[in-house]
């Protein structure tokens, strides 16, 4: 395969096919979503006959499909360019009418349900082309390249509304939309490409593949290749919010490797944001990243670390600093100043992080993911003896609240680096102000029966608030409190942030209505209990390490 045509295309014929190919490959178009103008990659032509998947071969072409495939063939010749055969996916939705359809006393009438053939196609909604089952031109199944086809990219002389689609469905008249129909066919497609848009091509569809290719070119080829990593950069899909990677883990190595060869810094860093986050959390990884940023420099390093973390994601990813920032501080120079600017960084954004977290009243839970990140920030910049950033990080946590000491603490004891976090914490403001809180707390009188009152600082300091502070600091178990709608559900909300034991019921009566707050005596005792018995825990854990007196 492939013997088409018993004879080939008259010369005058082909020098004029050759010609209108060149300008198809030369026509710039307005592309519909980006509005850029794109010359088109390929010439995607629909053979006037469908076909399966299973029938699919060039000796079975039908006689018109066949001569065809015969010319499409000689053009690429001429033009050393590829030529492969594909089977086409095509989708069409329609606006169509019933036969019957029209209206009766100034009312559109409803068409009846309708068999395929019994609807007029009126106007073409949308369509697309996929292309499947690629064969080369020795008939083998080959790598596509490219699947969905552009609108520029693609020529018939056959419409498919002329053949007769292998399934149609059919939405009718529902009040205000509807009366369209849906239509699949499978056609023939001949797919010809320039030899210089291969690569990219097949690239775009198989990335481990364009990585492969990338890493074999010879040292002494520099160009070509810096020439295809920034063509790579047109298509190649950049790293979701989740940071997720779009390469297996071997691929990535290797793309380290290519970065390591390419002269613009900014190209190299544009290719390998495709890792994401994988490029700090997968340990084989760490020795490509390490040559990097002794190459490219820290600056280059943050810089490459910011397109591979989103904002969002940061605080989840440094639950693990301390074990990156270990693998990065076994020389010195830019990999160290690298891991040093990250953990300052990232120090600094936790602090941030931390005063705005809301926080339930006297829940165990609170605090608990920024205390865990605490522990791998100060255990990372111990390892790059960063007392600056030490300091700052306790002192910053010392300012925070005693939910968020006791947290932070527990999580520091419990760290696997909790030797070396204890020296951090020994003589610290920070403990020295749990262990005052804790003790207090333990020696605290009991809760009288009729007190019901709360201490919780709120951050809102609008009059309603203040008015809600006074509330729940008094002994005073129930408030009927007449307030609009606005402010009740602004009260509401504080109230459901903070976790309070108060229920807050909206009374419906007069104007405006009573929103009433009851606290529960109930569970306030039994936080306190809980809380209490935290405290002293605590205070145990650190008097058992020699961080507080017993």
């Amino acid at each position: 395969e492939p013997e088409l045509g018993a004879t080939p295309v008259p010369k005058a014929s082909l020098r004029k096919l050759v010609g209108l190919a060149r300008q198809h490959f030369a026509t710039e178009t307005r592309l519909p979503v980006s509005r850029r103008e794109e010359a088109p990659r390929r010439l995607v032509y629909l053979l006037d006959h469908e076909y399966s998947s299973r029938s699919l071969s060039w000796s079975r072409l039908k006689a018109a499909d066949r001569r065809a495939a015969t010319a499409v063939m000689q053009v690429a010749d001429e033009l050393g360019a590829h030529c492969s055969l594909a089977l086409a996916h095509v989708q069409e939705t329609w606006q169509c009418e019933p036969e019957d359809y029209g209206y009766d006393y100034g009312y559109r009438r409803a068409p009846p349900a309708m068999a395929a053939d019994e609807y007029t196609l009126t106007d073409l909604i949308d369509d697309s082309v996929e292309l499947r089952s690629w064969l080369g031109r020795d008939g083998r199944a080959c790598d596509a390249r490219g699947g969905h086809v552009r609108s520029h990219e693609l020529c018939f002389n056959k419409a498919s509304d002329e053949l007769t689609p292998f399934h149609v469905d059919h939405e009718g008249w529902q009040g205000n939309y509807g009366n369209t129909v849906e239509r699949w066919y499978h056609r023939a497609a001949l797919v010809l490409w320039p030899a210089e848009h291969d690569f990219d091509l097949r690239a775009e569809e198989n990335h481990a593949w364009a990585v492969e290719m990338l890493a074999a070119l010879p040292s002494s080829d520099g160009d070509l290749l810096n020439r295809r990593a920034r063509a790579l950069l047109a298509w190649w899909p950049t790293v979701p919010d989740t940071g997720s990677c779009v390469l297996p883990s071997a691929s990535c190595a290797r793309l380290m490797g290519v970065a390591q060869r390419l002269d613009d810094p900014a190209i190299a860093l544009d290719l390998l944001a495709r890792i994401g986050v994988s490029g700090l959390t997968d340990k084989a990884l760490f020795p490509g990243l390490r040559a990097l940023v002794e190459q490219r420099g820290a600056g280059w390093g943050l810089a490459l670390y910011t397109r591979w973390v989103p904002k969002h994601a940061r605080a989840e990813w440094c639950l693990g600093i301390d074990d990156f920032t270990a693998s990065m501080t076994e020389t010195d120079g830019p990999v160290r100043a690298f891991a040093t600017q990250l953990v300052a960084r990232e120090a600094s954004a936790w602090s941030e992080r931390a005063r705005q977290a809301p926080e339930e009243w006297l829940s165990p839970k609170a605090h608990q993911q920024h205390a865990a990140v605490f522990a791998s920030l100060l255990a990372a910049s111990g390892m790059l003896e960063g007392r600056d950033t030490q300091r700052a990080l306790l002192e910053q946590a010392a300012a925070l609240s005693e939910l968020a000491h006791l947290a932070i603490i527990e999580r520091a004891l419990l760290h696997p680096r909790a030797p070396s976090l204890r020296k951090a914490l020994k003589g610290s403001d920070l403990v020295k102000r749990a262990v005052s809180v804790a003790r207090a707390g333990s020696r605290g009188p009991e809760r009288r029966a009729d007190d019901c009152s709360l201490k919780v600082m709120l951050r809102c300091s609008c009059a309603d608030c203040k008015q809600l502070h006074a509330f729940l600091s008094a002994t005073d178990a129930r408030l009927d409190w007449p307030l609009a709608k606005a402010r009740r559900q602004h009260i509401h909300g504080v109230i459901d942030s903070r976790a309070l034991p108060v229920s807050h019921v909206t009374l419906r009566q007069g104007s405006p209505h009573k929103l009433q707050l009851t606290k529960d005596a109930g569970a306030i005792r039994k936080r306190e209990k809980a809380h209490r018995a935290r405290q002293g825990a605590v205070l145990s854990a650190l008097q058992a390490v020699g961080l507080a007196r017993a």
